[in-house]
């Protein structure tokens, strides 16, 4: 029998994917997009001319984190100098990476649940015929894992691009720097990495100086002009995932309008607040044009009450 807690997991993800309003309408009149999203996200778009790249872009945050639900989690959950968990929403292993346990103390992995909402997001990509054909992730253990576990979902056969320069504004983390998994690393613990894939960003330009709103958009610009200008050329008419952080969902919105929206420190301020975890916007090219794509097919709904053989 599943928890309560589990229960209102599934009512939330519920929720997230369909709007109560939609009851008792077809599925081919319906619109499925996290509310969040339709409401944060401006559908004032840039014009193609002005830029080229792929033909449709997708960008999300990453999976719920467990330094936000588990405080000090690495002391608790230390036994031995060895890692075990303390909840049942925590990883149940840390393997197959093999590192100190200190360094995740700035880089943090995702939840159990954050490991199924991923799951969810690319199932939904693939129902709608949005399988990626390139990945950009930023250096974040949170936001490389989500990138792979929603690339398995969706079946998408692209390597993950690790990208530097998708990472969040560097004035976040004003005592210490995360050490990041290096490419070898994933590769070596099976993450799809491509490995001759050249960042835009290196990591000590990363944390070369103190980032304020405005260095971090010149910053996301020149990597997201990078990705496109890229991708113009690579798959002119593909898909691009970018999996970052909750800034990025409005980076990227901001990216594409008319005249290009800038971020301020205000906007930073408690931004994962009104982008939730694994929030996932589409935007198309549409008659020279950026559009916000809101998706008609709808994901299978989860069932309340289930019992587990």
């Amino acid at each position: 029998m599943v928890a309560e807690s589990d229960t209102n997991f599934v009512n939330d993800i519920q929720d997230a994917l369909m709007q109560d309003s939609h009851v008792g309408k077809s599925p081919e009149d319906q619109f499925y997009s996290c509310t969040s999203v339709q409401n944060f996200v401006t559908p004032l778009t840039r014009a193609v001319d002005e830029m080229r790249g792929p033909k449709t872009v997708i960008v999300m945050r990453h999976g719920e984190r467990v330094d936000d639900l588990f405080p000090k989690w690495i002391e608790r959950s230390q036994v031995n100098d060895l890692y075990e968990p303390l909840d049942s929403n925590m990883p149940v292993t840390l393997d197959p990476l093999t590192r100190p346990l200190n360094e995740y103390l700035e880089d943090t992995p995702l939840t159990q649940m954050g490991n199924v909402l991923a799951q969810l997001v690319g199932r939904g990509l693939y129902i709608n015929g949005r399988r990626p054909d390139s990945i950009y992730c930023s250096p974040a253990l949170r936001c490389v894992k989500t990138a792979a576990i929603v690339a398995n979902s969706a079946k998408a056969s692209c390597k993950l691009n690790i990208e530097a320069g998708l990472f969040e504004n560097n004035n976040l983390y004003p005592h210490l720097h995360p050490k990041w998994v290096s490419r070898n690393e994933f590769l070596n613990a099976g993450f799809n990495v491509d490995m001759e894939y050249k960042s835009f960003y290196t990591q000590e330009q990363i944390w070369s100086r103190d980032e304020i709103a405005s260095s971090y958009n010149q910053r996301m610009y020149a990597t997201l002009d990078h990705i496109f200008k890229r991708e113009s050329t690579l798959n002119p008419n593909g898909t691009v995932l970018i999996a970052a952080h909750a800034s990025t969902v409005d980076v990227v919105s901001g990216f594409l309008s008319v005249p290009r929206r800038q971020l301020f420190d205000k906007d930073l301020f408690n931004v994962g607040d009104r982008v939730p975890y694994c929030c996932t916007a589409v935007f198309r090219q549409v008659d020279s044009f950026w559009d916000l794509k809101i998706e008609k097919k709808r994901t299978n709904p989860m069932r309340k009450h289930f019992s587990v053989n």
